[in-house]
C-alpha cells in the first residue's frame, strides 16, 4: 500500500510553515540554478509550471527566457477531467488565465498547444515531497502522470522545490508513478542514481558546478 496520502498531507504542513523571507530567498537561488540550468544544457524548449501559493516561483525563470529565445509551454488543466494539455505562452497579460477550479494559473485556450511532447528539452514539475531516488508526490490529481505516459514524454523531467520537502521516507510509488532525473532545490541540485551514466553527462563534475556557491553570488 501506497504512504503517499500520509506523506503528502505531511509536507504540505512543512510547505505551509515556512516564512516569506525563506521563501523569498529559495525563490532567488532556484531561479539561478534553473537559468544555469537551462543554459548549461541549451534548453531550447521547456515546459514549465506557473507558480502556486508556497511553491518555488518560476515567473522571473519564464521572463528569463521571453528575454532569450527559449520557448515556454505552460500547462492548461482541463475543466471536469484529469487531464491537461502545454500552451506556448509568450507574454503574461495576454497568455495566462485564472483556473476557478483548481486555483491555479494556466495557458490562455487562446494559445498554441504543444502537439508533441517531446519537441520540449525539458519539464519542469512542481512537487510536494520527494525522496532519495527522486520519487516524485505531488498535489494529488496525478495531472503530471497522465500526461507523461499519455503522451509518452521521454526527456528530462526535473522537479522544483525548496529543500526541506526531501523526505527521508522511501515514497512506496503505484505503477503510473515515475522518478524525476533532478530535483532542483535552493541548496543543491539532486540527481537520480543511475547504474550507468549516459555518455553526455559527466555527472560528477555536472554536480559539482550546479552545486557550486558562486552561481549564487
Amino acid at each position: 500500500m501506497t504512504n503517499k496520502p500520509q506523506l503528502r498531507e505531511r509536507y504540505l504542513k512543512v510547505r505551509s510553515m515556512l516564512s516569506q523571507k525563506y521563501l523569498e530567498e529559495c525563490n532567488k537561488k532556484i531561479t539561478r540554478k534553473v537559468i544555469f540550468f537551462i543554459e548549461h544544457y541549451k534548453l531550447k524548449r521547456i515546459g514549465i509550471f506557473l507558480s502556486s501559493k508556497n511553491e518555488p516561483e518560476t515567473r522571473e525563470i519564464i521572463k528569463w527566457c521571453f528575454n532569450n529565445q527559449i520557448e515556454v509551454y505552460v500547462p492548461r488543466c482541463l475543466t471536469g477531467i484529469l487531464e491537461m494539455n502545454f500552451r506556448l505562452i509568450k507574454n503574461f497579460d495576454t497568455d495566462i488565465e485564472y483556473n476557478p477550479e483548481y486555483k491555479i494559473y494556466d495557458g490562455s485556450a487562446n494559445t498554441p498547444i504543444l502537439k508533441n511532447s517531446n519537441d520540449l528539452d525539458a519539464l519542469f514539475m512542481p512537487l510536494v515531497t520527494y525522496d532519495n531516488k527522486l520519487a516524485r508526490i505531488g498535489n494529488g490529481k496525478s495531472f503530471y502522470d497522465i500526461w507523461i505516459e499519455k503522451m509518452n514524454y521521454q526527456g528530462y523531467k526535473i522537479g522544483l522545490s525548496q529543500s526541506t520537502q526531501l523526505t527521508n521516507t522511501p515514497i512506496i510509488t503505484e505503477e503510473h508513478d515515475f522518478n524525476m532525473n533532478f530535483v532542483i532545490t535552493e541548496k543543491e541540485v539532486n540527481v537520480a542514481m543511475v547504474e550507468e551514466a549516459e555518455e553526455e553527462f559527466d555527472y560528477d563534475v555536472t554536480l559539482w558546478r550546479f552545486n557550486d556557491e558562486t552561481i549564487d553570488n
